[in-house]
């Protein structure tokens, strides 16, 4: 393990800690990756104002979508592992502070990669683009949204894309607002708590994946 290695476990574990990023931006100088690094610091440096200048240079280091400069995102954004197996033309990531921590993609390319990626960066919010939580049928204004779990003998199957394998439906927390229903469905006040708590498990289920590949 290299002193960056190090340095970015760091992170993941502190991910609030802007401190330990700027000191891996210092030894990614040291690396010779000067523009990763400068990533870093004007990233971290737009959370406190925000010019043109600083804007600028953000454009510039992660250049435009379609040219040669965007392969250097894949790199500073993907590890070395998933580079080559994580499609160009599906699913993406936010930078923040510098750091690739909110990833869009489809359930199965999650459940293929996403235990590299929360061991390798700062991941913070997982949003599944094929994934989107059920509407109240009885009330469509309601702002309640719920997931079903995928193995349930339905009489009338929900729609397939608000339905979730078991293993990352049984990580969904529990709500106040399920009742008998409870052991296969995870009904939520609003679209964006869903959202959050799909999210929250996608993380949880790539953590516990990668613990099992470190005891194996």
């Amino acid at each position: 393990m290299t002193d960056g290695d190090a340095l970015l476990r760091e992170i993941i574990a502190s991910p609030g800690d802007d401190l330990l990023r700027l000191i891996y931006a210092d030894w990614l100088d040291e690396a010779g990756e000067a523009e990763r690094a400068a990533l870093i610091r004007v990233q971290i440096a737009l959370t406190h104002k925000r010019t043109r200048d600083l804007l600028t240079t953000e454009q510039q280091l992660l250049g435009p979508v379609g040219d040669r400069v965007w392969q250097r995102r894949r790199e500073w954004a993907l590890p070395a592992s998933v580079q080559l197996r994580w499609p160009t033309d599906v699913g993406g990531w936010e930078w923040h502070r510098g750091f690739s921590e909110v990833w869009h993609c489809p359930l199965t390319l999650w459940e293929l990669h996403g235990a590299t990626l929360v061991a390798a960066r700062p991941v913070r919010r997982v949003v599944l683009i094929d994934r989107e939580p059920h509407a109240s049928v009885l009330n469509p204004r309601s702002p309640r949204r719920s997931w079903f779990c995928d193995d349930a003998e339905w009489v009338q199957p929900p729609e397939e894309n608000c339905l979730l394998p078991p293993v990352l439906f049984d990580l969904l927390e529990q709500d106040a607002l399920d009742l008998a229903m409870f052991d296969h469905t995870r009904t939520y006040s609003s679209r964006a708590d869903a959202l959050a708590a799909l999210s929250d498990a996608c993380i949880s289920l790539a953590v516990g994946r990668g613990f099992e590949a470190v005891r194996e």
